[in-house]
């Protein structure tokens, strides 16, 4: 009984310190949106629809407050949350780019050749001017780096503590798609692919002790998705060179919600996860066992 006690505990304390790190992160991003929102004599003090947009985004909050309250509040190692030295990791980041981009395109052109994406200008009929760096950072990077520290990095790390690694694993991804629940356009099955996504980055992070995979693949596919095409980044906007309409019901197009949203996306998602679950079993299997991100 005294066992079961201090788990729960343990729960409770893991809990209630993710909830503050989430809550700390929406005060600052609201601190300062409303500080680059101040006008002066109806102007907007920092103007608009420049660099400051970029500064706008929630996930670049998450990654400061992570980043505080492991190297500070924790003392934790930036390592062992799983943001290790780039000049090491900028290989399995690479790879996270190339393979994120290359199943994002999988899964629109798929959807392309099954009439349930559209694309006005052709596959090639990029159009310069639709470009919005700004979105590159806020719907691209920021929540890359963002809800990967919050989520397989800090978050990870926690819940391996209270639940063990296989289910922190499942429960980071559940949690991942909590905090897509009130996006624009989401349904079950939005849910259930951002879930699947969230396996795959989980498993990765523990199987390598790093975070640049699940960044880069997480970078790359919100690009791909959003800024080389146009399409919602899971129920986001962002300008991107090359039109794309959805066409069908949102089920099998995505709808509004994105890719993500589309039956179609699922058995892509759903062989990643099984790709990246014997990975790490066969990494284990064989004694593996150098992960940063272990509690």
């Amino acid at each position: 009984m005294k066992r079961i006690w201090i788990n729960r505990q343990g729960s409770l304390r893991m809990g209630w310190k993710l909830l503050a790190v989430f809550a700390a992160s929406m005060v600052l991003n609201f601190v300062v949106n409303g500080l680059l929102s101040l006008k002066v004599n109806d102007r907007t003090l920092f103007g608009q629809n420049g660099f400051t947009d970029s500064l706008k985004a929630p996930s670049l909050y998450f990654a400061i407050v992570v980043v505080f309250a492991a190297a500070v509040l924790e003392k934790w190692s930036l390592s062992s949350i799983g943001l290790t030295n780039p000049l090491t990791g900028w290989g399995k980041g690479a790879a996270g780019i190339v393979s994120g981009g290359v199943s994002c395109l999988v899964v629109i052109l798929l959807l392309g050749m099954l009439g349930y994406a559209v694309f006005p200008d052709g596959l090639l009929g990029a159009d310069w001017h639709r470009l919005n760096v700004a979105a590159i950072f806020t719907s691209c990077l920021f929540p890359a780096i963002g809800e990967e520290l919050l989520f397989r990095g800090y978050g990870l790390k926690l819940m391996t503590g209270s639940f063990g690694r296989n289910g922190a694993i499942v429960a980071s991804s559940l949690l991942f798609s909590l905090m897509h629940g009130a996006n624009t356009g989401v349904t079950a099955l939005a849910f259930l692919n951002i879930g699947l996504i969230g396996l795959v980055f989980a498993l990765v992070a523990v199987r390598s002790g790093s975070l640049w995979f699940p960044i880069g693949f997480h970078f790359a596919w919100n690009f791909v998705q959003g800024s080389l095409f146009s399409g919602a980044v899971s129920g986001g906007g962002g300008g991107g060179l090359i039109p794309v309409n959805d066409v069908g019901k949102a089920w099998l197009s995505g709808g509004a919600f994105g890719i993500e949203g589309s039956i179609w996306a699922t058995p892509i998602l759903a062989l990643l996860v099984v790709i990246a679950a014997g990975w790490r079993f066969k990494e284990t299997a064989g004694g593996w066992n150098r992960s940063g991100l272990s509690a």
